[in-house]
């Protein structure tokens, strides 16, 4: 293994967007999954994607594990601290230039490096929810606030914050369509 490093070769499976030539014994580009890659790097060095997020993008687009599944945070981690990418084959403490062709710049992966270890990491924007009835309420048998959370990704629940511990009596949730009738008929009166 140490003379195939020490030689620019690739001694184990190649890495994603790479392929083995199982003829020349070589590592080839998966022009499939390659563009994947550089898009990964790309994104990652804006600063603006987390590893989750990059992870979902890539999913949508199409690039799928071996056995169809999205990759494991831990693939993408270790893909985009992976210097195989610009050239270099660092390996079991050895280190030497590959005779790949190389898929990013040695630019693109040091500021990759530079966003995942947290220098000029611009944070992603998530956008808060907010919830129409939220705050506006306390529970009735506890005083707790009563906060709104989506379930299954498009209904929207009410319950007690439980703020101060757990309570036989407080209402499991109710629906934010129950919590409008109720108003409605609040103000009818």
């Amino acid at each position: 293994m140490e003379a195939k490093v020490k030689k620019g070769g690739y001694p184990t499976l190649a890495p994603i967007g790479y392929k083995n030539d199982p003829y020349k014994h070589t590592v080839e580009i998966d022009t499939e999954r390659s563009p994947y890659i550089q898009k990964a790097f790309t994104l990652m060095a804006t600063g603006n994607y987390s590893i989750d997020m990059l992870g979902d993008l890539l999913f949508k687009e199409g690039l799928r594990s071996k056995r169809g599944n999205e990759f494991a945070k831990s693939s993408i981690h270790r893909t985009l601290h992976n210097p195989f990418y610009y050239g270099l084959i660092e390996m079991h403490g050895f280190t030497s230039e590959g005779k790949n062709e190389p898929l990013i710049t040695k630019e693109l992966f040091d500021k990759v490096q530079q966003v995942m270890h947290g220098k000029n990491r611009v944070q992603p924007h998530t956008q808060k929810r907010n919830f129409a009835f939220s705050n506006l309420a306390s529970c009735q048998h506890c005083g707790c606030k009563v906060l709104g959370e989506i379930k299954k990704g498009e209904y929207i629940y009410y319950h007690c914050s439980r703020s101060k511990g757990y309570h036989e009596a407080c209402v499991p949730s109710t629906t934010e369509s129950q919590c409008q009738i109720y108003l409605l008929n609040l103000f009818a009166m």
